[in-house]
């Protein structure tokens, strides 16, 4: 006789990979810099019951994060890719920062 056992699966990339108009919420747990090959900017952000995604800064990303502090609560939006006038594309993101309103 099989007996059925309680599966928890659990997430083997926690790295956030967004498509155009996600958006990803919580707490501000840690900023790394000069990291890897390409010397890039990793955010931790806390996203739930022990829960963590890292984010890979791009030049926009880690221009408005620059204001964000550890701790803060943030609300970060992928709006997809924005073709430059040099033929470039860059992606473009939206942060918010959530403030106690009294």
């Amino acid at each position: 006789m099989l007996f059925k056992k309680s599966i928890k699966w659990n997430r083997v990339n926690d790295t956030w990979t967004p498509e155009t108009g996600d958006k990803i919420e919580g707490i501000l747990e840690n900023v790394e810099h000069h990291v890897g090959l390409y010397d890039g900017t990793l955010y931790l952000l806390s996203v739930g019951d022990s829960e963590n995604l890292r984010i890979w800064g791009s030049l926009q990303l880690k221009q408005l994060m620059k204001n964000i502090k550890i701790g803060d609560y943030i609300r970060i939006t992928y709006n997809g890719m924005q073709e430059l006038s040099n033929g470039h594309k860059m992606k473009k993101f939206d942060v918010e920062k959530r403030c106690e309103v009294s």
